[in-house]
Order: structure tokens, then sequence, then C-alpha cells
């Protein structure tokens, strides 16, 4: 299965060391984010944030208008990503799935 419109976005701290990614999928005049990750070590320092900017430039130079996701309903760390998300965009409920959309 081919997968030409996916993109792994990464971010690096201070010494040059991965601290996180996210992987994104072009749709039409969005971009879904599949996928954020910021690794334990380096969670609350901003990265999360910044791996998000880094989805928008993204999104802009690819002609997309806004970002979109669902939220992991997995009980464990739920609250702080429904918070995450909240900061960044606006979420809503869809056929009972929460879902975000982060204006680009």
């Amino acid at each position: 299965m081919k997968r030409l419109n996916r993109k792994r976005i990464c971010a690096y701290n201070e010494l040059d060391q991965l601290s996180g990614y996210a992987l994104v999928e072009k749709c039409e005049d969005s971009l879904k984010l599949l996928w954020i990750s910021v690794f334990g070590r380096e969670r609350r320092r901003g990265i999360g944030s910044h791996l998000i900017e880094l989805v928008k430039e993204y999104a802009r130079s690819s002609g997309c208008c806004r970002i979109c996701g669902y939220i992991d309903s997995n009980p464990e760390g739920f609250l702080s990503r429904k918070r995450f998300f909240e900061r960044h965009g606006r979420i809503f409920v869809q056929n009972g799935v929460l879902v975000f959309t982060i204006p680009v």
C-alpha cells in the first residue's frame, strides 16, 4: 500500500537529539494529524507546541487550510491530551468521537 501523502515531521532539542515527531497525511484541503509523540524526557518543555507549529508550517506550504484529527480516548493521559488540543484549536464530538481542528 502506497502512502505518498504521509510525512514525518521531527523536533529536536538543544543538543540536536530527536525529542518528538508528528505523522501527517494530506487530505484535499486539510492536513490530518495521525500521530504526535513527545519523548518522556522532553515532556513539559514546549516540544509538543513546537511540533504543532512545524505541522502548521508544513500545512501552509502544502496549501492546506486546517489540521484535523482524532483524540485518543485511552484513559491514561486523556485529560492532558484533551487540554493540549484545546490550547491549539477546537474540539468537538463527531459520531461519538472527539475530533480536533487547528486553524492554519
